[in-house]
């Protein structure tokens, strides 16, 4: 790829290039998706055909291509992305139950409050006195004030419904995880490197050129 620079003058007669320049504009080159491999510095550059001979593929290529496998490692490494998403969801449903479980605790903490209230009232008092079986009379207050009284309250339905939530992407995420070794096993370094139409820039001495 020949940059503005190369349209102002011949290469040999403008600013010279440093190895830092042909970096940079290798990175810029190969941006977004591109990995930068700067064939070439300020010392020493590759014609064309010698750089093809290294990116693309050829009797003498150097990195394997195959459109297929690329097509399918760039799908598997999106699990990575997965992991992340239904992790961070994970964290998000924690935070969730905590605050559920934190509600109920406090309905319970108010219900028993309100249910040691009723007992040391006159009217309970008045119950115990009149009644046969007092011992069922207590049971039955309890039952009605913080078992039954709790069943359905808020905190409760709040509470079932966070963990429903936590279990469900809890179970995500451990599919995810188990996915993720076997979809990343067939990829490896070299695949980073070897799809023709992302490869390098390349540059020899005192060019201002790239191939990509």
């Amino acid at each position: 790829a020949i940059t503005a620079r190369s349209e102002d003058a011949m290469c040999k007669h403008g600013t010279p290039l440093t190895d830092e320049d042909m970096v940079e504009q290798c990175a810029k080159f190969c941006e977004p998706d591109g990995v930068q491999l700067l064939l070439g510095t300020t010392t020493y550059g590759f014609n064309l055909d010698d750089a093809r001979s290294v990116c693309l593929p050829g009797p003498d290529q150097v990195l394997d291509y195959n459109a297929t496998h690329i097509a399918e490692c760039e799908e598997n490494s999106q699990a990575f992305s997965r992991v992340e998403t239904r992790a961070a969801l994970l964290i998000a449903r924690l935070e969730e139950f905590t605050a559920a479980r934190l509600f109920y605790i406090a309905e319970v903490q108010v219900a028993v409050q309100e249910l040691q209230e009723f007992v040391r009232s006159d009217e309970f008092n008045v119950e115990m006195d009149k009644a046969v079986d007092k011992v069922t009379l207590f049971r039955s207050e309890i039952r009605k004030r913080i078992v039954e009284g709790l069943e359905a309250s808020a905190g409760k339905r709040r509470l079932l419904s966070s963990m429903e939530g936590l279990k469900a992407s809890s179970e995500a995420l451990k599919s995810s995880l188990e996915g993720t070794s076997a979809q990343l096993h067939g990829c490896d370094h070299r695949d980073l490197l070897n799809d023709p139409h992302g490869a390098a820039g390349s540059g020899g001495p005192g060019e201002d050129s790239g191939v990509h």
